[in-house]
């Protein structure tokens, strides 16, 4: 599955199906596609990154760039109404940018469905502490690649997507989340988890305390 307008441009040009910077270029303004759209219509919305609904499409290669990209907003619009986002953001006096940033991370953390609402409540967790998010996967998207392992240097990245050094969400979401990152951000699993750990088996090992998360960090990283 692809999830970063970067990679979706990839592999549509690879496939010659668009021109990977003409995709591009149409996806960095959001206020193109606001009046055909109404869940775009929020000034905290600029791009349309986490906004291409991950799934499966069928494309005939009459369609261009645009008619493309709309299709993909079309199937977000679909599970915005079906999953009463609209409803749900009013209620918890947030916006979409904000709850879709969100899910965004906990796709690319994530591997397992089930442990998609952890990790919404880790970071839950963190906001409610104030505590940096440090997440992995904010950094890689800055990079461009994705690392296995960050080093000291790519966590001192200077931007604000940077969760390693800013506290709270990164502006704008880093992915496109699927169905079950959304519903894992809506619903989190209330725990006392601030810490986690990737296993090396998509799975991870959640830590309390520091100290059980460096225990956790030592068994797994070294491995």
């Amino acid at each position: 599955m692809l999830y970063e307008i970067l990679n979706i441009a990839e592999k549509l040009s690879k496939e010659g199906i668009v021109d990977k910077d003409v995709f591009i270029a149409a996806t960095k303004d959001a206020s193109k596609f606001k009046d055909q759209y109404s869940f775009l219509n929020s000034k905290d919305i600029v791009s349309l990154e986490g906004y291409l609904f991950p799934d499966t499409y069928y494309i005939s290669e009459s369609q261009d760039e645009t008619e493309i990209i709309k299709m993909m907003l079309d199937r977000f619009n679909d599970i915005y109404q079906k999953e009463n986002l609209s409803e749900y953001i009013s209620e918890n006096n947030i916006s979409l940018n904000y709850l879709i940033t969100l899910a965004s991370i906990i796709e690319r953390e994530a591997v397992l469905n089930d442990e998609r609402p952890v990790i919404s409540g880790v970071f839950y967790n963190r906001l409610e502490e104030k505590m940096p998010l440090q997440s992995c996967a904010t950094v890689q998207y800055i990079l461009k690649e994705r690392k296995p392992v960050l080093s000291i240097k790519d966590t001192k990245i200077d931007s604000p997507y940077n969760t390693y050094l800013n506290k709270g969400l990164p502006p704008a979401p880093i992915a496109s989340p699927g169905l079950n990152s959304i519903t894992a951000a809506i619903n989190p699993v209330k725990t006392d988890y601030i810490y986690f750990v990737a296993k090396g088996d998509g799975g991870h090992e959640f830590s309390v305390t520091y100290d059980d998360h460096l225990k956790a960090k030592k068994k797994y990283l070294s491995q």
